[in-house]
């Protein structure tokens, strides 16, 4: 990603779609990246790593205080985290409570912010294809509508390929990462 792309990604809707082997690497680098060298606020969705796990990384970077994580996976995992910048959705197949949180954890940020959602793939473990599709199309139209930095995460495979085909109609950018460390 690095900042080269700043001028480019910077208030667009953007899929990166990872191949397996670099996406623990790329899903967690990106915002530390964007908080610290685009120095900005943002969300992070995160269906994948726990609370307790991620901010461990955010706190040693120095941008704890620039996130609002948005925990998806705890629970599944059997914790109950707690935190000023923490929201824990129960239930990651609720995709209205998702859609709440997120709502809720923008709307305490300033203008200049993004959206990391990390991953729109292991969201379909929860839902179907068309739920989850078309969530992420709303959520995409209302942050491109609010201007709001957003990078949707997904790991290359088959099962996603016709939800990012579809995705890709509202996303200013569809970028298929390769085997390299960005």
């Amino acid at each position: 990603m690095k900042t080269v792309f700043q001028n480019e990604w910077m208030e667009k809707v953007v899929i990166l779609v990872i191949p397996p082997e670099s996406y623990g690497y790329v899903s967690s680098t990106i915002p530390i990246e964007i908080a610290r060298e685009w120095d900005m606020e943002g969300v992070f969705v995160s269906m994948n790593k726990p609370y307790l796990t991620a901010i461990e990384s955010f706190t040693k970077s120095g941008i704890f205080d620039k996130i609002i994580f948005v925990d998806c996976a705890s629970k599944l995992a059997g914790d109950n985290p707690t935190g000023d910048r923490l929201i824990v959705v129960r239930n990651p197949a609720d995709l209205t409570e998702l859609t709440i949180s997120i709502t809720k954890s923008m709307a305490m940020l300033p203008k200049n912010k993004f959206l990391i959602f990390d991953s729109l793939t292991t969201l379909l473990i929860y839902s179907k294809l068309t739920p989850v599709t078309r969530f992420a199309h709303s959520l995409g139209l209302k942050m491109k509508s609010n201007k709001v930095t957003s990078l949707f995460l997904a790991v290359e495979q088959e099962t996603g390929k016709e939800m990012l085909k579809f995705l890709s109609t509202m996303a200013d950018n569809l970028i298929y990462f390769r085997n390299e460390k960005y």
